[in-house]
């Protein structure tokens, strides 16, 4: 229970000298009274014994700090302070990527050497898909040719068969 006020005793410390008599006082304040009207009842009976620890100056700070300051929140102090909670811890997967291997960093090129090495290999990929146009384009020259000259001999050849039977009927 101490701990959960340390805040409060800190912010009490920067003020005031004598901070083992407040900070008993404080632990006291705070789980021995629940209600508001307890608090103001110790504090009333603890009073005098504060000013006499204290001395007049530093009970004045210490009662504004209490009147200012833990009063008007008291509610609040007893419900995160005493309240038992239900810890919330968020339930999301998170995706961890590890590092990469730094080692290929020492492959890797300038900036300029990349992009050049990339033009390059464009202008390539153009040059041989043109050169597969061109030897696309000759296979059907060649093709046609081809053909032609088939139909050509067989032109000659039905000519010579035809010339070879007149010939013969004669």
């Amino acid at each position: 229970m101490i701990k959960n006020y340390e805040n409060i005793f800190l912010q009490l410390n920067k003020r005031l000298s004598k901070s083992s008599t407040l900070y008993s006082y404080l632990n006291t304040f705070f789980s021995g009274c629940d209600k508001i009207t307890e608090i103001l009842g110790f504090y009333n009976s603890q009073a005098s014994v504060l000013l006499d620890n204290l001395g007049q100056r530093e009970y004045q700070i210490f009662s504004s700090y209490v009147f200012e300051t833990v009063l008007p929140h008291f509610k609040l102090y007893q419900l995160v302070f005493k309240c038992p909670r239900q810890e919330q811890i968020p339930n999301v997967p998170i995706k961890v990527e590890p590092p990469f291997d730094s080692s290929q960093l020492k492959e890797t090129k300038p900036l300029k050497i990349w992009e050049y090495e990339q033009q390059i290999d464009t202008i390539e990929k153009k040059e041989k898909e043109r050169l597969n146009e061109i030897l696309s384009e000759k296979e059907q020259v060649v093709s046609k040719i081809h053909q032609e000259t088939k139909l050509t001999l067989d032109n000659v050849v039905k000519t010579e068969t035809s010339f070879d039977q007149e010939v013969g009927n004669h």
